[in-house]
């Protein structure tokens, strides 16, 4: 088990330290929109690490006219969407594939899906790894709910009961009546699964102010969880009108799902100032606790960035600070549209010595309508946040021991880091990922929880794991 550390509350007791969140490094840009139904407005990205190769699954949009901006009222009759993929081997060196080999040699082509509707957030899923060999591998999600005025030229147009937007009753060809389900066994070709949507604007406990349902219309997070044993979707939610917060639910089959719920945030979340466009969300290698991105903007002093965030639960989130500057663009008048730059979907590679993680810089075209871009970062294993002194501190952590006990730290000049275990003390110099400390023989390893003292000086301290 790893422990990381994030929130005062995992210590029994703490003196003189603070968390320090650590900046990603820049490498370099690994996929560029350059084909020809891919333009400025291409966003939407989520990559994963599957079969010993990353793959990018991402939107292409397309205006039917240069002078159609995106909106979803004008999704059917002014945008053309799709879903496209990349492949890399190293991360770092992407290819599109050329599916379907009809086309002509001029004119390459990396769809793997044309959904008016599915296309503008469609998010891939890993199956359970429990899942028998008869199971597809993927599923894949994605849809909108919108008005129904703007689907009268569509051949199916029948009306929810209470709200003005299509109804979720039937099965609509734009798939503008709520989330549809598709599976695949390698990414390429997708099946719907049934041809009612599994999750719609009006299910129960969806929150949102600003058009009575909820529209699906932003980045979707979804993934099976190894530590709830469900499936788990975060989502958009509107909670006023240029607000943007995040609602989640969870399901057994990714056909019947919770009610959805609010999540909550520490800091509390402040609806006058308090922005998160989307949240991307995985489990953090090693433990029982999930990890997430967002693009974050705080109203009040326009002031954007990416930021970082941790969970026990999933449900109540811990908004740890800025990991990288978004700057606002300013060509857009609306605040919580004008980051930058946006996630791809968290991406920690737990077999290198250093976490990758992808964002989508350009976002949108939000820069003098230049293409969007995947700009690859770096930073060393564990390292996102960490503890450090101020001065000489000190903290108390009660852990369960088990035969070995790994630290992941950095000390600087004469700086040190104490360990005491059962009165046994141990100094720790130097900058290692994973340090290994000889506990004694005779320690009773493995029965109940062990308390452990830290004493640290001019270092900084990023996880522990015990083995």
């Amino acid at each position: 088990m790893k422990y990381i550390f994030y929130n005062y509350s995992d210590f029994i007791s703490y003196n003189n330290i603070k968390f320090k969140i650590n900046q990603l490094t820049k490498k370099e840009l690994v996929l560029k929109n350059d084909l020809k139904h891919e333009t400025f407005m291409n966003g939407y990205y989520n990559i994963f690490f599957y079969d010993n190769e990353y793959k990018i699954i991402y939107r292409a949009s397309k205006p039917k006219h240069h002078s159609v901006m995106l909106h979803l009222n004008t999704m059917c009759t002014q945008w053309e969407h799709c879903t496209c993929i990349a492949e890399s081997k190293d991360g770092i060196h992407f290819t599109k594939p050329n599916i379907g080999g009809t086309k002509p040699t001029s004119y390459k082509t990396n769809i793997i899906l044309k959904g008016i509707c599915s296309s503008h957030n469609f998010c891939p899923i890993i199956t359970d790894p429990g899942r028998s060999q008869t199971d597809p591998a993927f599923f894949g999600i994605g849809g909108l709910h919108t008005r129904l005025k703007f689907h009268r030229k569509c051949h199916q147009h029948e009306r929810d009961n209470k709200h003005d937007i299509v109804s979720s009753t039937i099965y609509h060809p734009c798939h503008c009546n709520g989330l549809y389900l598709y599976n695949s066994n390698d990414l390429i070709n997708w099946n719907l699964v049934q041809k009612l949507p599994v999750l719609t604007g009006i299910h129960d406990g969806q929150i949102d102010n600003k058009f009575g349902w909820t529209v699906f219309d932003g980045k979707i997070s979804c993934f099976y969880s190894n530590i709830k044993h469900k499936y788990l979707i975060y989502i958009r939610s509107n909670v006023g009108s240029g607000i943007r917060s995040v609602q989640t639910a969870e399901s057994d089959d990714l056909i019947n799902w919770s009610p959805f719920k609010l999540l909550t945030f520490n800091p509390k979340f402040n609806i006058k100032k308090d922005n998160y466009y989307h949240l991307d969300v995985i489990e953090y290698p090693d433990t029982n606790i999930f990890i997430g991105l967002a693009p974050y903007t705080d109203n009040t002093i326009q002031n954007s960035y990416i930021c970082l965030l941790f969970s026990h639960d999933g449900l109540e989130w811990t908004h740890c600070g800025k990991i990288m500057d978004s700057p606002l663009e300013t060509r857009s008048k609306s605040i919580e549209k004008r980051n930058s730059i946006h996630t791809t979907g968290v991406f920690i590679n737990n077999k290198k010595d250093i976490y990758e993680i992808y964002l989508n810089e350009n976002y949108c075209g939000h820069s003098n309508r230049k293409k969007s871009e995947i700009v690859r970062y770096v930073i060393k294993k564990d390292r996102l946040i960490g503890i450090i002194p101020k001065n000489i501190g000190n903290f108390q952590i009660k852990i369960k021991l088990l035969e070995n006990l790994l630290v992941n730290f950095k000390t600087y000049d004469n700086g040190y880091i104490k360990i005491i275990i059962d009165d046994i003390s141990y100094s720790l110099t130097g900058d290692y990922i994973n340090h290994r400390v000889d506990l004694p023989p005779d320690l009773d390893k493995g029965n109940g929880l062990d308390i452990l003292d830290f004493e640290l000086y001019k270092c900084e301290l990023y996880s522990i794991t015990t083995l």
